[in-house]
Parts: structure tokens; sequence; C-alpha cells
């Protein structure tokens, strides 16, 4: 994991959520509760709380957790329409791709750690 690019080079729809804990619990908080299908422009309507219940969630700041939607919504993954909240369809398939990248790289440390200690116990 540590070597792979995509772990420290972030896909640019994440990139300004996953740096940080409250990040990355900001982006789950975004990709959670998706409430339909991805529309045809490409916005997938989701239930997500109010910057000032999040901030109080995670005990920051609502000027923290502003500025993190805000810079997601400049780049055009996140919005507030009459319909809705919605998160872009290209951010959902990107942080589904990351999660599967850790989990993977989990499966391959167990199974390393697993190769290792058969090889231990093989030479007792």
């Amino acid at each position: 994991m540590l070597h792979d690019p995509l772990y420290y080079a972030p896909l640019p729809s994440i990139a300004p959520l996953v740096n940080t804990t409250i990040e990355i619990s900001v982006l789950n908080e975004m990709t959670r509760s998706q409430k339909e299908t991805p529309s045809d422009d490409g916005r997938v309507y989701v239930h997500l709380g109010s910057a000032s219940a999040m901030a109080k969630h995670y005990r920051v700041s609502r000027g923290n957790i502003a500025r993190l939607l805000s810079k997601v919504q400049k780049a055009g993954h996140y919005g507030q329409n009459d319909s809705g909240t919605w998160v872009s369809a290209q951010l959902l398939r990107d942080h589904h791709l990351l999660q599967a990248l850790k989990m993977a790289h989990s499966a391959t440390a167990y199974i390393e750690a697993q190769q290792m200690r058969t090889r231990e116990l093989l030479h007792q």
C-alpha cells in the first residue's frame, strides 16, 4: 500500500477529502446514504446532514466543515438544489475505488502474515 500511487495521489474528486481524519469522515458521510442511482447528469442524491450537524458530531468548527464542502462543491462534485443534496457519480466511484484499494492491501498483508507465520512454525 505504501508504494501505491493512488494512495498518495488520490483521484481529484476525492483529493480534498482524504488527508485528515475529519476529511475522511466527511467523505464517508457524503457517500454512505445514497438515495437513488445516478441521474442522467451524473448526480447521486444523498442524505447528508448539515455542516453544523457534522461539525457538532465530529467536534470541529462549522467553518471547517463548510470549507471542506466548499472545495468539493467548487470542483463540481457536491451541491444542493431543489431535489436535495447530491454528490457526483465520479466522487462516489472514486471513493469506492479507494475503499477497494485499502481492502485489497489489507487482504494482501493478511495473506503475507499468514505465510510468514506458517514458515516460522515449520522451522521450529
